[in-house]
């Protein structure tokens, strides 16, 4: 049987009982799942832990747990992680956000380049489609989703020894090993009329590998969900 899992503050560690008062957690419990007394959860917390418990009890604003079992959440892959993905229309932005989370993606920062159309994100929703991401996919960690920026100031303050490539049709054939030993690794995803050609030329100039993933022209959230995968392979863990 599925264990539903939710992140939270929660101390987890040593204590053999736990109060759950957060009101979208009780409402998902109660209203959507309908469990009661006796039904088992697993409580995650961003320190790399989680508990296996038993709802005892519900009272006006709160439930009660009993911790059957401590244990470590999913190992997350070492490297830092970072998805630079152009603003993309509401639904397919979100839809990137969803798997870079399942992927293992830590860190998402909308770019806006030259050919950004849409601006319109809500940083709201986009929190809690990454939040339910990490606990359906078994993740401890909800990745950082930064406010937008132009693509120029993203790539001009890059850190020094972050891996970065930028994916672009007219590269060279990506392969795993462009990550290999780099504990920091950066992937940008352009827009859907792609990047301009002073886009190109900055990422050069900044030393930045230009890399395509296969042979066709992929749609700019497919290309986002590619790069989500990828930022997570060679990980010596």
């Amino acid at each position: 049987m599925k264990l539903h899992r939710f992140i939270g503050d929660w101390q987890l560690g040593e204590e053999m009982t736990i109060r759950v008062v957060e009101a979208e957690v009780i409402a998902q419990v109660r209203n959507v799942l309908r469990l009661g007394h006796g039904d088992q959860i697993v409580l995650a917390n961003d320190g790399g832990q989680e508990a296996l418990v038993t709802i005892t009890d519900f009272g006006r604003g709160y439930f009660d747990t009993r911790v059957k079992e401590y244990r470590p959440a999913k190992h997350e892959n070492k490297a830092e992680t970072t998805l630079y993905c152009a603003v993309l229309k509401k639904e397919n932005f979100e839809l990137v956000v969803q798997k870079a989370t399942e992927l293992g993606v830590k860190k998402i920062v909308p770019i806006i380049t030259e050919r950004t159309v849409k601006l319109g994100l809500r940083f709201d929703r986009l929190a809690k489609i990454a939040r339910e991401a990490s606990e359906q996919s078994g993740r401890g960690v909800v990745p950082t989703i930064f406010e937008p920026v132009e693509f120029s100031s993203a790539v001009a303050n890059l850190s020094v020894g972050t891996k970065t490539v930028i994916l672009e049709e007219n590269g060279q054939e990506f392969s795993a090993s462009i990550f290999s030993e780099a504990n920091s690794r950066a992937i940008f995803v352009g827009p859907e009329g792609g990047w301009t050609e002073a886009e190109i030329d900055q990422a050069k100039a900044k030393g930045l590998s230009l890399a395509k993933v296969c042979n066709f022209t992929l749609r700019a959230e497919t290309a986002a969900i590619v790069a989500s995968f990828l930022l997570g392979q060679s990980d010596e863990n």
